[in-house]
């Protein structure tokens, strides 16, 4: 299900900037992030998902990188937490290519 709403996350934010979008978005992370939530570090991906939300949704430029990192980040120390192997390999490639744009934005 969390897959289905980063998809939906991308795919709106490329057509509009609605903040209601987002926040309809962010209310079902968060119904579901509550309902299945088994520890205080579950709310970690809650965060990564608000930040990325509303990263995609308000800003451009080098802002929406450094939301996309820190969204990033978050689901990597999650994913360190409950060592998932190919969880910490996707994040980790996630932040890579964030820190690649951002620098490329500063190069020029």
């Amino acid at each position: 299900m969390s897959c289905v709403i980063a998809l939906a996350r991308i795919t709106l934010s490329i057509y509009t900037r609605s903040l209601l979008c987002a926040a309809a978005l962010i209310i079902i992370s968060a119904a579901m992030a509550l309902a299945l939530s088994r520890s205080t570090v579950d709310i970690l991906s809650l965060a990564a998902s608000v930040v990325l939300t509303l990263s995609l949704f308000r800003f451009d430029g080098i802002k929406l990188r450094l939301g996309l990192l820190a969204g990033s980040i978050l689901w990597l120390i999650h994913n360190v937490y409950f060592q998932s192997w190919g969880g910490i390999c996707l994040e980790t490639c996630f932040c890579l290519s964030t820190l690649w744009g951002l620098w490329t934005i500063v190069r020029e």
